[in-house]
């Protein structure tokens, strides 16, 4: 029911604009004449061209797969991108050279819990990650390695950084100074039980039916709907979670929003229809919309200040790093630099 999303961005750490050219593009990155010449070097590690063009192609594949059909990518535009792999890897040696320092590894497993408590935070299947990010051209190994790199920068921080401690008086503050972010529109907190019956087979879908309204009897009987969720629903996103979901409208398929918000709070509704097959509802509690009170928002304005804090921090630390290190571009590395800093206009031949 919701947007994969959360995985995805960990490849898209610099925003691009589409323009003009297609996944095709990506050989144009693998161009140069020298695969083993050196791009920078990072007190005295060689990062050669062909670490940075197939890192690159990897992240072209990612941007153009997201694009349009039709809409493609330019020179301006991949040699930016290939100005921002250069950059991380940059990061990623500093970083592995202060792990090295400080006698610390990260584990197979702890990049493996990681990915499970990011997939648990956005309600995803672990099992369902490698297809979707297949989707994009990338690998698990690809995914754990930048994982590997989240890792390495939490684990910096929580070894150094000293004031990492959000005050209550601090969260109060934030509440007060941006009642802009605190205004909840009309919701509704509801939990339901999902049969599939997308690319199902007539009498696979003929079953699905006779298990939805085996599955409807028992929540109309009194059974704890939380439990038939969590034992007989078919959506990964919400089972675990007894079923539940917190929405306004507009963000649910037409169906399922317009039953959702007619029921009354503890109301069980009939059998639901969608593309994605049959639901049972149980209406949980209509939120009117209004001001969210402070002690509802309190746990998240800390995340959110501490992971700005954290974030704040971090790019003390990392530019302490990049300047207490020699690091030394090529000529040709400069030179694309140089050209990537002119604005995009600027470099479009003439009509």
């Amino acid at each position: 029911m919701r947007l994969f999303a959360a995985f995805i961005s960990l490849f898209l750490a610099v925003g691009y604009c589409a323009s003009a050219a297609g996944e095709t593009a990506t050989a144009e990155v693998i161009r140069t004449a020298d695969p083993e010449a050196a791009v920078v070097t990072i007190n005295g590690t060689v990062i050669k061209e062909k670490e940075v063009a197939a890192e690159t192609a990897k992240q072209l594949v990612v941007q153009t797969r997201q694009m349009p059909p039709g809409m493609e990518l330019n020179d301006w535009i991949r040699n930016q991108i290939r100005i921002a792999v250069v950059d991380m890897l940059v990061d990623k040696t500093l970083i592995e050279k202060k792990m090295t320092a400080q006698k610390i590894t990260i584990t197979e497993e702890q990049v493996i819990a990681e990915i499970e408590n990011i997939a648990k935070q956005q309600n995803l299947a672990v099992e369902d990650i490698p297809a979707e990010i297949a989707k994009l051209g990338l690998t698990m190994d690809d995914l754990k390695g930048q994982i590997k790199m989240k890792v390495q920068m939490d684990t910096l921080i929580e070894k150094e950084m000293k004031d990492k401690d959000v005050k209550d008086e601090e969260v109060k503050a934030f509440y007060d100074d941006n009642p802009q972010y605190f205004d909840r529109p009309e919701q509704v907190r509801a939990a339901h039980v999902l049969v599939l019956t997308q690319n199902k087979s007539d009498e696979e879908k003929a079953a699905a039916k006779t298990k939805i309204e085996d599955i409807l009897k028992k929540a109309k009987a009194g059974e704890d709907f939380a439990a038939l969720a969590k034992e007989h629903s078919e959506d990964p996103g919400s089972k675990d979670k007894g079923g539940e979901y917190t929405f306004t409208r507009g963000e649910m398929v037409p169906e399922f929003e317009e039953a959702a918000f007619k029921l009354k709070d503890g109301e069980i509704s009939g059998i639901v229809e969608t593309d994605y097959g049959y639901h049972v509802l149980k209406k949980l509690e209509h939120l009117k919309a209004g001001k969210v009170p402070f002690d509802e928002v309190t746990k998240k304005i800390k995340e959110f200040l501490t992971q700005q804090k954290r974030s704040t921090f971090w790019e003390g630390y990392s530019k302490k790093m990049h300047d207490e290190a020699k690091i030394e571009y090529s000529e040709a590395e400069k030179k694309l630099r140089e050209e990537a800093a002119l604005p995009m206009m600027q470099q479009m031949p003439p009509q």
